[in-house]
């Protein structure tokens, strides 16, 4: 059974396109459109039609029983892309970034997480048998949300980590 709220399928549509002219580079862009309503509101989360501006819904007046509101927790519109180059003696980098368009994290629109981004960077080097790399994440050092529990309605954003810098080895046998 679904919590109350959760909407099932939402609509949706991704397009990506890949690029690799060759066996050194290859490059991605994507977008992602997700349309999530529900068709009324959760019962839990019916509001008032005549809030202050800007301000929270007044609890006395009529609550919204008709209409559509978006799904809370989700980005309309995310886009990604990558970009990836690896020399022939195994040396190499990597680059990523992601941006998402504001996302609601309650039924009413009050609690918003603005347009976000964030960018992220390797250096490797891969051979057969070994894979060295050295990463850095959030490379911008952008201070970026994350919702924590979007289905849910809980209303709570979580801030994501800034820069962080990683290394790893691999060795397979």
């Amino acid at each position: 059974r679904r919590p109350a709220g959760d909407p099932g399928k939402i609509p949706r549509a991704e397009f990506e396109a890949n690029y690799q002219p060759d066996k050194h580079f290859y490059a991605t862009l994507a977008y992602s459109l997700l349309v999530g309503s529900l068709a009324g509101p959760a019962p839990f989360q019916a509001y008032s039609t005549n809030p202050v501006p800007n301000g929270p819904p007044s609890p006395f007046g009529p609550k919204q029983t008709k209409g559509k509101l978006r799904v809370p927790g989700y980005p309309l519109d995310t886009v990604t892309a990558l970009l990836t180059y690896k020399f022939d003696n195994g040396f190499g980098f990597s680059a990523n970034a992601v941006v998402t368009s504001p996302i609601n994290n309650d039924y009413q629109g009050y609690l918003v997480i603005p347009w976000q981004e964030t960018v992220d960077a390797s250096f490797f080097y891969k051979s057969k048998m070994w894979e060295a790399r050295f990463s850095v994440t959030n490379l911008m050092n952008k201070h970026n949300w994350t919702p924590a529990y979007p289905t849910y309605g809980l209303e709570a954003i979580v801030p994501d980590p800034g820069i962080e810098a990683f290394a790893t080895v691999k060795y397979k046998f």
